[in-house]
């Protein structure tokens, strides 16, 4: 990375690559000065657990920059990820025995993930922010990215306005973040409803058919799958389903055949509902906490855990202890078929709160698009949830203006049309990459 220089009147600034032998303490120390939350007192601090790369180090590519201080002082920083997702989707016609049949295929873009974007606040409105991240950009470019995103806070004014105003991102998408606490207690499936982990090579079968298309679908998704924070993947069914012993199967290897006849039963919906999530373990790299709460708030949250947990078989829905440091696990990859799927997905996420509590885990995640009708059937506490989350895009290279979709059997170059990921209309389904939170 090419260094850049700022001069201003009381300092300069270069800007270079991360160096975890001599920036570390610094790093972590401008991280605590940059609390991130709501407006007022109250904020969320993130604990990365002295790895500053955790949170883009499980992308193919990854980088991390600082802006310096002519004294060696770090006064900023930026992080980013780059991958290969789905952008969109061919509709291919093609003309077979029994008649004409469409059907779908993934196009993909190599994208930057921006994230962790840092200035000290007594060097604020010196333009530091700016040059970061358009030396993060360079370095996307550099990897092949034609697109480069961020996700932040519709209230988060001062960064919307650095990345459209300044850098000419566009307003993408406004997924919803769905947050439920993680209680003491032990939460029951319904006796009716059986869960079953799968393999990582029915999981991965299952998302490639049933989700391949979905926009942001990560190529790697494979390699998310084998990856060590991934928890697992499981699916709920009905047990009067007919012929579910065929999907009742036992974990095994994801070597040879093993699982194979499982997920390609579900395809051919021999069961008739369903529904599947992910997990990933978000509390192995980083830690939560809330700070800035009052403290009637703290007490009254401290009692209900207390009753929760010496009475748990009332199933008291105790507030999550969120002022101490505190881990949280991801869902993603959430899906539902048939006329039961919600409520089996609602019997899901009570499944996966109770993985959670076995890792000591407060609260569970996940983040849908805002037009997903899966959104209102995961159960969430509104107090804990967001509708707030903003994506902006920005388009980095000039071949992307030269992507095109294809709209018709045949193969000639001239049915294909120009496409602009960063004009097209938000899909009801939004896959959220779990190496993004």
């Amino acid at each position: 990375m090419e260094t850049v220089s700022l001069s201003f009147v009381k300092f300069q600034i270069r800007i270079r690559n991360f160096k975890n032998e001599t920036d570390l303490y610094q790093v972590k120390e401008l991280e605590r000065r940059c609390e991130t939350g709501p407006s007022g007192t109250m904020s969320l601090y993130a604990d990365l657990l002295g790895d500053p790369l955790c949170r883009v180090r499980h992308y193919p590519a990854f980088a991390m920059l600082v802006a310096e201080e002519d004294a060696s002082r770090i006064v900023g920083l930026v992080r980013a990820g780059v991958k290969d997702v789905v952008c969109g989707k061919n509709i291919i016609n093609k003309n077979d025995l029994g008649g004409k049949t469409s059907y779908e295929r993934p196009v993909y873009a190599r994208v930057g993930y921006i994230l962790g974007l840092r200035v000290c606040p007594f060097h604020r409105r010196a333009g530091i922010g700016l040059k970061l991240a358009q030396a993060i950009e360079d370095w996307c470019k550099e990897q092949g990215a034609e697109y480069v995103y961020m996700a932040t806070e519709r209230s988060n004014t001062a960064s919307i306005k650095l990345f459209t105003s300044k850098l000419g991102y566009k307003k993408f998408r406004e997924p919803r973040i769905l947050v439920h606490p993680v209680f003491l207690h032990s939460e029951l499936v319904p006796p009716n409803v059986r869960v079953t982990r799968l393999t990582k090579r029915d999981a991965i079968t299952l998302y490639t058919y049933l989700m391949g298309t979905a926009e942001f679908f990560p190529k790697d998704i494979e390699k998310i799958l084998k990856n060590d924070l991934y928890e697992g993947t499981w699916i709920a069914a009905l047990k009067e389903e007919e012929d579910f012993e065929l999907i009742n199967v036992s974990e095994d290897s994801n070597s040879g055949n093993g699982g194979s006849e499982l997920a390609q039963n579900l395809l051919k919906g021999v069961v008739k509902s369903w529904a599947m999530v992910s997990l990933w373990k978000c509390n192995e790299i980083f830690k939560l906490q809330v700070e800035g709460v009052s403290l009637k708030i703290r007490t009254f949250a401290a009692i209900t855990r207390f009753v929760d947990q010496a009475l748990p078989w009332l199933k008291i829905p105790s507030f999550p202890d969120v002022f101490s440091p505190f881990g949280m696990q991801f869902m993603f990859g959430v899906h539902a078929e048939g006329v039961k799927g919600h409520e089996l997905l609602r019997s899901l996420c009570g499944h996966a709160r109770n993985i959670a509590r076995r890792h000591n885990c407060q609260v569970i995640m996940t983040e849908l698009a805002s037009s997903d009708p899966l959104a209102d059937c995961i159960p969430q506490w509104k107090c804990l949830s967001s509708a707030d989350d903003l994506w902006c895009i920005k388009r980095l290279r000039n071949q992307a203006l030269d992507r095109k979709m294809k709209t018709s059997d045949s193969d000639n170059e001239s049915s294909f049309e120009s496409f602009n990921w960063c004009k097209s209309a938000e899909e009801e389904k939004l896959f959220v990459d779990p190496r993004d939170v």
